[in-house]
């Protein structure tokens, strides 16, 4: 019989949502448990944090970030969207979300150089008590883009050519092939 508990036990921990609750501590008793709740409204994130990777410098990339008011019942959630940056932008504003329904924002990273850019997305909710959260935004260009090892010109490298993997500092010269 204990066998069966312990099993039952472990199965239900590993067929898991593999979502993130804000209100899940980690301590049994403590946390707000698991499922759609009846308060309404009550947010939910798919990510506390956003990175941007193997982006090229002035190029924008695009991510979403899904907002979902998990409970049943009546109460839309009222979200408002604040980013301060020139690099990160939000395609809006504010979001509303009825009960058991998801919107999505849509995030881009537009580097003009190749820093590390960290900002954070503020969003404020007309949950109980009108909690804030914050999602970390970090990217960086990439400064090898073709991936031959070498670094652009432009990211302070010696690649002059960094959209060709065979053009590299003491990369075998072929004559007449158009490539310096």
């Amino acid at each position: 019989m204990r066998l069966k508990s312990t099993a039952l036990a472990f199965g239900l921990v590993a067929c898991g949502t593999g979502k993130i609750e804000l209100g899940d501590t980690g301590y049994a008793g403590l946390d707000t448990g698991v499922g759609t709740s009846d308060a309404c409204p009550r947010l939910e994130l798919s990510d506390k944090s956003i990175q941007w990777a193997g982006t090229a410098a002035g190029t924008p990339s695009f991510q979403t970030l899904k907002l979902t008011n998990f409970c049943v019942g009546e109460g839309a959630l009222d979200v408002v969207v604040a980013l301060s940056s020139e690099v990160f932008q939000v395609d809006q504003t504010t979001a509303l979300a009825e009960p058991g329904e998801s919107v999505l924002l849509t995030l881009a990273f537009n580097p003009s150089d190749y820093d590390l850019h960290e900002e954070v997305l503020l969003l404020t909710t007309n949950e109980t008590g009108s909690p804030s959260y914050t999602i970390a935004l970090t990217g960086r260009a990439q400064a090898d883009m073709d991936g031959d090892g070498f670094e652009a010109v432009v990211a302070g490298g010696e690649d002059c050519d960094d959209a060709n993997p065979d053009a590299y500092p003491g990369a075998e010269e072929v004559w007449y092939d158009g490539v310096d």
